[in-house]
């Protein structure tokens, strides 16, 4: 449990460092380049999930392991037929160990402090999902004009190109050149990657709404 917790905070930590360098490489000096960069202060301030998960990635990097204790239960479902042994494990952390913390932040510490006693893991790991996906679905909306100005340079490119050569497929690249017109570079393949991996993957991967609310008991 303790892997997965720290390679999912490690991950989200690559996210969040260069989401606002991608963030730079799109977006000219302006007021909607700053509104995008500061998605990630809002669900920060708005989910005190975020926070504490926030907290624990700091903490697990440089004192200890984020997961304190956890409980384990076992019962017989005799709804089912036939009848079912099912288990449960639920990973929380322990407030006495943070409080001995010299590296979990005390402001958070006091926020989970008011509900008292240990902290399950699992409904603050998925609200803390449901708010990185808020992150990226404004991103997605801030983008979606230079995405779709893109997308139609490329099949514009692509139908001209098969208007005048009836019955070819073909891939759309970007090459570069130099000021004589000659290839000065390595092509970038440009169909694959936003014709059809880019739609597949946004579509795949959706804004996650109320996933916190979701539950699947294990």
């Amino acid at each position: 449990m303790n892997r997965r917790i720290i390679n999912f905070l490690t991950t989200v930590k690559l996210y969040l460092d260069t989401f606002p360098q991608h963030a730079n490489n799109l977006f000219p000096p302006a007021k909607e380049l700053e509104d995008v960069k500061a998605a990630r202060s809002r669900a920060y301030d708005r989910s005190i999930s975020y926070r504490v998960m926030e907290a624990l990635r700091n903490y697990s990097q440089h004192e200890a392991f984020p997961v304190h204790k956890w409980e384990v239960n076992n019962w017989k479902d005799t709804k089912a037929d036939p009848m079912l042994f099912r288990t449960g494990i639920k990973p929380s952390l322990n407030l006495d160990t943070l409080r001995a913390s010299k590296s979990f932040k005390k402001k958070v510490l006091a926020e989970i402090e008011t509900k008292g006693g240990p902290t399950e893991l699992k409904p603050i790991v998925r609200e803390y999902v449901e708010e990185l996906c808020k992150v990226q679905a404004e991103f997605r909306v801030a983008t979606k004009p230079m995405y779709d100005k893109s997308m139609g340079l490329i099949l514009e490119a692509r139908d001209r190109f098969v208007a005048q050569f009836p019955g070819s497929h073909v891939s759309v690249a970007a090459l570069p050149v130099d000021q004589e017109g000659l290839e000065a570079g390595e092509p970038v393949r440009l169909s694959a990657i936003v014709v059809e991996y880019l739609p597949y993957l946004m579509g795949r991967v959706g804004s996650m709404v109320n996933y916190a609310r979701h539950r699947v008991e294990y």
